[in-house]
């Protein structure tokens, strides 16, 4: 399937995770794939911004979610799957958060679970200065973002610059600053 959601589904049913089964998102963000996988899964998650776990609870109500770094994740009871999705395990460095990570990962699951865990770019992956720029647009609104990747150290840094366009309003410019790090399959 190529729809994110459902090819996780199958990934999980092929990792023998059956219906009904407790998942954890790490980093789970707004909630978009737990609204999803709730139809499935008996859903939890966590992230590390308030803000961003505030919109995730107004999706899904009487869902567990807290707020939590993923090197020092704990969760209530043992998860048949734990995933963490678009790239978010970037955000954990240096390699001693890393690995603090992967082992609160490891703890969080019961016996012969899985953890799905989407890589960030390698050292060798990221095109350096390529410019980016993805657009959305509808009647009421259009959005621009644009974006340079720089690689700084170990780390690569995004500025991306946001244009917000809505219909009779005034177009709105700000930008957010990610730096992921930049592991090795190793």
């Amino acid at each position: 399937s190529r729809i994110p959601w459902l090819r996780l589904h199958a990934l999980l049913q092929g990792e023998g995770v059956a219906d009904g089964a407790r998942v954890f998102e790490a980093a789970c963000g707004t909630g978009a794939y737990l609204t999803r996988l709730q139809r499935w899964y008996e859903v939890s998650g966590c992230d590390l911004n308030a803000g961003i776990l505030d919109v995730a609870r107004g999706k899904l109500p009487g869902v567990e979610l807290v707020q939590a770094d993923m090197a020092r994740l704990q969760v209530a009871q043992p998860v048949r799957a734990l995933v963490c999705l678009f790239s978010s395990i970037g955000y954990v460095f240096p390699e001693s958060r890393l690995r603090q990570a992967a082992q609160s990962f490891f703890a969080a699951l019961e016996p012969g679970g899985v953890a799905v865990v989407e890589p960030w770019l390698t050292p060798d992956g990221i095109e350096v200065g390529r410019p980016s720029v993805q657009t959305y647009t509808s009647d009421d609104l259009h959005l621009v973002r644009a974006t340079v990747p720089k690689v700084e150290g170990q780390t690569s840094v995004f500025d991306f610059h946001w244009l917000v366009v809505p219909r009779g309003g005034r177009v709105e410019h700000f930008v957010e600053h990610h730096e992921l790090w930049l592991y090795t399959h190793e």
